[in-house]
C-alpha cells in the first residue's frame, strides 16, 4: 500500500474511531478497503447509510492505466476492478483516444510488441532514461468530466453522502436517506450541499514513474477539485489534509442532531 494510500485508510479509521464516541457510526462496524462498499457507514435517528470519504481533495479519485500495443492505443485489460472499468466508460464518453491522438503524436518508447530493433534500443538505454524520453514527448494533460458521473458510480456503491477532511460534508445525488436536511431547514440551519453543485472534475493524463528499475505507465487519474468558498458547514472529520489526524475543534456532527 502506498504510502498516500494508507494515509486513506488511517483516516477511515479515526473518522470512525471519533464518530463512534457520539454513536454515529455502528458500533460493529469495521473499515474494510473494498471497491464494492460505502468507505463507512453514518447513522442517525432515521436509519444507516453509506458515506464515502476522502482526506483532501488533493488526493486523486482513482486511476486507470492504458498501453500502446500494435500501433494503437488501448486500455490495459488488466484494469478490471470496478473503479477502473468505470474511469475507462467516463473516459471513452467524453473521447478520450481522440483526445489522446491529438495531443500525443509521437511513438512510446514503451510499446509493444518488442521487435528486435526496439529490444536492441531498449537495451542501450536504462529504464530511467526511457521514461525520461518519454515524459519528454508526451506532456501531461487533463480534460473535465461532468462530477455527476462520480456521484453516480458512488451512489452505485450505496453511499449518498461523501466527507471530504478539508472541506467538510456532501450529498451525492439529490437523496438524503438520513433526512438531515430536513432536520436542518426544521432547525433553521444551513443545508449540507450537494457535491456535484461545487466540485470540478477533471482525467489528468501522464506518464507516470513507478520507481527505480520498474516500467513507467501511461495513466489516467481522475481528481476533483472544491473552492475554499464552497466549503461544506459540516465535516465529519476535520483534517489539515496532510495528516490522517482529526482536527475535532475543526469538526462539525451538528447535522447529525
Amino acid at each position: 500500500m502506498s504510502s498516500s494510500a494508507q494515509r486513506g485508510y488511517n483516516y477511515e479509521l479515526n473518522v470512525v474511531q471519533y464518530l463512534k464516541k457520539f454513536g454515529f457510526v455502528p458500533s460493529n462496524f469495521v473499515p474494510a478497503a473494498s471497491e464494492n462498499r460505502p468507505d463507512i457507514q453514518i447513522k442517525n435517528k432515521n436509519g444507516t447509510a453509506g458515506c464515502e470519504l476522502k482526506i483532501s481533495t488533493n488526493v486523486g479519485g482513482g486511476s486507470v492505466n492504458f498501453i500502446h500495443d500494435r500501433g494503437k492505443w488501448k486500455f490495459d485489460t488488466k484494469s478490471k476492478l470496478p473503479e477502473q472499468q468505470f474511469l475507462i466508460k467516463v473516459a471513452k464518453k467524453a473521447g478520450f483516444f481522440e483526445l489522446l491522438e491529438k495531443n500525443w503524436t509521437e511513438l512510446p518508447l514503451k510499446r509493444t510488441p518488442v521487435t528486435k530493433e526496439l529490444a536492441a534500443l531498449h537495451g542501450s538505454m536504462t529504464r530511467e532514461q526511457i521514461y525520461r524520453t518519454d515524459l519528454a514527448n508526451f506532456t501531461s494533460f487533463s480534460f473535465k468530466v461532468d462530477p455527476r458521473v462520480l456521484e453516480k458510480y458512488y451512489i452505485e456503491k450505496k453511499a449518498h453522502y461523501i466527507n471530504i477532511g478539508t472541506h467538510g460534508l456532501y450529498l451525492l445525488g439529490t437523496a438524503d436517506p438520513l433526512g438531515m436536511n430536513k432536520s436542518l431547514a426544521a432547525r433553521r440551519m444551513k443545508r449540507i450541499p450537494r457535491f456535484a453543485s461545487v466540485a470540478n472534475m477533471t482525467m489528468q493524463v501522464q506518464v507516470k514513474n513507478k520507481g527505480a528499475g520498474k516500467w513507467h505507465q501511461f495513466m489516467i487519474e481522475s481528481r476533483f477539485t472544491i473552492p475554499l468558498t464552497s466549503k461544506s458547514p459540516y465535516n465529519l472529520g476535520a483534517t489539515t489534509g496532510s495528516s490522517a489526524s482529526i482536527i475535532e475543534s475543526q469538526s462539525d456532527l451538528s447535522c447529525f442532531l
